[in-house]
């Protein structure tokens, strides 16, 4: 297997205080991986870090072929008009997707019945699913989720987990949390940030 993304000696401090020491790891084409810790441990700052978000010490090599769909915690409410499927229509730009990709993906994400609702009166695991059928309009081969299970129910939460069990074989994957309700749901390798042993 090729690999994708590597992260060699990654470092990260804040006000002088490190949140991430020398961590490393390897993703494969196509292969999924969690990373596992209590908040604050530094997960959503590995993801910034490899979006060039944020200033970082170390190496984060990505493949040439690699290209990048970020899902991130959903915290907002606001009443700004758009739909479902305009949010998912987003990602289109810069893609070969059309309309018939936008329609698939939220067939198989299970929103298609709510392409003209207003994404902020959805719940939080309809704008989950919402979200993850944009990620998957932009036609990337790297998906980062950023505690993807924040403000689901039980329901919501079995749903995401059949969403990623069907994800592309193609596909990598790297998914930061803290729920250990996603490590049982999926069988994915685990690193471990921070004390999670609890």
């Amino acid at each position: 297997m090729s690999v994708i993304l590597n992260i060699d000696n990654l470092n990260v401090s804040f006000d002088k205080k490190t949140v991430l020491n020398g961590f490393s790891l390897s993703l494969d084409v196509g292969q999924k991986m969690i990373v596992c810790g209590p908040n604050g441990c530094g997960k959503t700052t590995l993801l910034k870090s490899i979006l060039g978000l944020i200033p970082y010490s170390g190496k984060i090599e990505k493949s040439p072929s690699c290209s990048i769909a970020y899902c991130k915690q959903d915290f907002t409410n606001s009443r700004f008009p758009i739909s479902a499927l305009e949010v998912v229509q987003m990602g289109l730009y810069k893609t070969s997707s059309t309309a018939s990709d936008v329609e698939n993906a939220m067939k198989i994400t299970g929103t298609w019945n709510l392409a003209h609702r207003s994404f902020y009166t959805l719940s939080g695991g309809e704008r989950q699913r919402v979200t993850l059928a944009r990620c998957f309009c932009q036609k990337a081969n790297l998906l980062l989720l950023d505690e993807p299970s924040s403000f689901l129910d039980a329901q919501s939460l079995s749903s995401f987990i059949s969403i990623m069990k069907s994800l592309p074989s193609d596909m990598a994957a790297l998914l930061v949390t803290h729920d250990t309700n996603i490590l049982n749901g999926l069988s994915w390798p685990v690193i471990y940030l921070g004390d999670l042993h609890e």
